[in-house]
């Protein structure tokens, strides 16, 4: 492929799920420099909907057990040709000029990681808000472009070489936590905030989903440190709960406050960030606590790849 090439890799069950994203690849301006990269359960699952590949400069299944998530997206990475990859979800969805911007920003400097600017997809409740800035406030398309400390692990673009210099590692590097952002600052990769490449991310929107999500949001992320560390260290973060709340909130503060006065949002909503917070605090302290996650991989599973059937979309409205 030539060089300046872009692997889009996405996760799905079937071909209906990534319908709404295949249609924003298909409208990029630079759709001819995608190599995309669908990982399902078999061929036979996605293949009707694959339409139109010759707008693609290519198009990749790769048969993987999905219900491992890290496990499938690492798959794809490693059955990427491209010179970077792109971390794709079901439930974001890129602006035409999505890819060429990225590449573009790729060729303006020595960078390992871009970060594109991240909106919210679907603003109609405080739910959405309240997830999409607990998440992507580091990335809102508020923020001014340039050098950041780290990228999202899902939803961003890598160097491909980068990714898989993992090797066998990189399925751990991969798992809901902060491990492959620290990986990478360790190896002096540097990374890029472009808003101008810009995702539409739709967050979920109901009451008992939206709970359940940050909750198991921080339920996994001690669930996959605790694979690695003491007791020692586990005690401590036990201990530190409140504290995690209050540090998480910290992190995320500076993007929510510049996204609320640009969107003119009430400040109230900072309430229901830091509710946010205080709940992926408590998933955590059950983590260290070693309280079994109820099947919680498999739960946060169906909210990314089926997130659109909780986002409290209006009636008519498709991505």
């Amino acid at each position: 492929m030539a060089p300046s090439t872009l692997s889009y890799v996405v996760v799905t069950d079937s071909g209906n799920t990534i319908v709404p994203l295949l249609s924003h690849l298909h409208r990029q301006s630079a759709a001819e420099r995608i190599e995309l990269v669908v990982v399902a359960p078999s061929r036979e699952a996605v293949a009707a909907s694959l339409t139109a590949p010759e707008d693609f400069g290519r198009v990749l299944v790769v048969e993987a057990d999905i219900h491992d998530y890290a496990h499938a997206l690492a798959q794809g990475i490693r059955n990427a040709t491209a010179t970077f990859v792109f971390l794709g979800e079901t439930h974001s969805f890129p602006h035409p000029r999505f890819v060429e911007t990225l590449l573009r920003t790729f060729s303006e400097g020595d960078w390992s990681v871009v970060a594109p600017g991240i909106g919210n997809g679907n603003p109609g409740t405080p739910w959405s808000w309240s997830a999409y800035l607990c998440d992507y406030a580091g990335w809102s398309v508020a923020l001014p472009a340039g050098e950041c400390p780290a990228a999202p692990l899902y939803n961003a673009a890598y160097r491909l070489s980068l990714l898989q210099s993992f090797g066998g590692h990189l399925e751990r590097v991969l798992e809901r936590n902060d491990t492959l952002p620290r990986a990478l600052r360790a190896m002096g990769a540097r990374s890029r905030f472009e808003p101008a490449a810009r995702l539409a991310h739709v967050n979920i929107a109901e009451p008992g989903t939206w709970v359940d999500e940050r909750i198991l949001t921080g339920h996994l992320v001690a669930a996959h440190r605790t694979r690695i560390w003491g007791r020692g260290r586990r005690l401590l973060y036990l201990m530190a709960t409140p504290l995690i709340a209050v540090e998480l909130f910290r992190r995320v503060l500076p993007g929510s406050w510049r996204t609320i006065q640009r969107q003119q949002l009430s400040p109230i909503l900072l309430a229901w960030v830091l509710a946010g917070m205080v709940l992926r605090a408590w998933g955590e302290f059950l983590g260290y606590l070693g309280v079994p996650g109820l099947a919680g991989e498999q739960r946060m599973l169906q909210y990314e790849l089926h997130k659109l059937d909780h986002a409290a979309l209006p009636p008519g409205q498709r991505f």
